[in-house]
């Protein structure tokens, strides 16, 4: 297998700890030896671009490594619509320009990859968000009434909640939001700081988590990797009141939860995405 550099957010952008980075790029990482992260200035044989796209910025600066530049085989990576919503990365986002000058393009959903393909001819494959099944606890076996609930992800999806706060005070949850900063919500809860280590763990201490479907321009192209993630802690997921409601009994939650589990662990283990990436390279 010939060596594939990865050139990451988190590498373009001076970050860390940036989930994407994480799921899309060094999960595979563990399974794959040839797959590295870039170092600037090396030559591999395939190149990896995860969120790295031409911009307004850097269309003709020197100062970057871009798609198009390397002059070996490369490929797209994304699991987000960053030229959709607020964020800083939509500011001047040539998704078109980008996905003209690699020769392939992996997304995390079908919706956009569908999306993609109306603005390329070059393949365009849906590789999902997949996990290192190892890193998530044994199954939770549930045996208490609904008391505690969870929510996590990037603190600027946390306005979807506000939707979710009437049956969070109806049911008198026990609220916590796990997330990169506190979103600061008009209820109660408690906040903590997301952390890798940790994560899975205080999921786990919870009885379901309350993702709510987004309705923004931008939600219809999002993974499903958080309820998978939920899933794989052995904890429902509500994404409505009436599912709030369905979830109130322990039988009923693990009852939910246990088949798929069992078909999550099988489907999402990372080990999939990376033979799907070999067989497209």
């Amino acid at each position: 297998m010939r060596s594939v550099a990865a050139f990451t957010f988190e590498q373009f952008h001076n970050k860390k700890n940036i989930g994407s980075t994480k799921i899309r790029i060094k999960n595979l990482m563990k399974y794959w030896n040839e797959l590295h992260l870039y170092k600037y200035g090396e030559k591999p044989d395939v190149m990896i671009f995860q969120k790295v796209y031409r911009s307004g910025e850097t269309f003709r600066s020197a100062a970057y490594t871009l798609p198009g530049e390397m002059g070996v085989p490369s490929i797209l990576d994304i699991c987000d619509a960053d030229w959709l919503g607020q964020g800083a990365i939509t500011k001047a986002c040539f998704i078109t320009e980008t996905a003209r000058m690699v020769d392939a393009v992996v997304t995390s959903t079908e919706a956009l990859a569908e999306f993609i393909r109306q603005l390329t001819d070059k393949p365009v494959l849906c590789i999902p968000d997949r996990f290192v099944i190892d890193d998530f606890p044994t199954i939770k076996h549930h045996t208490a009434p609904l008391k505690k609930a969870v929510w996590f992800g990037y603190s600027h999806n946390a306005e979807l909640l506000r939707y979710a706060i009437p049956a969070i005070e109806r049911h008198n949850l026990d609220f916590t939001i796990i997330s990169n900063d506190d979103p600061r919500l008009p209820f109660e809860y408690d906040f903590k700081l997301w952390n890798n280590a940790s994560a899975y763990d205080i999921i786990q201490q919870h009885d379901i988590a309350i993702l709510p479907k987004g309705t923004r321009p931008q939600d219809r192209f999002k993974s499903n990797n958080r309820p998978v993630q939920s899933i794989l802690c052995g904890v429902p997921v509500a994404t409505t009141a009436d599912e709030v409601e369905r979830y109130e009994t322990a039988s009923e939650r693990n009852k939910s939860v246990l088949p798929l589990w069992q078909l999550y662990r099988k489907e999402y283990d990372v080990r999939k995405s990376v033979d799907e990436y070999k067989d497209l390279i």
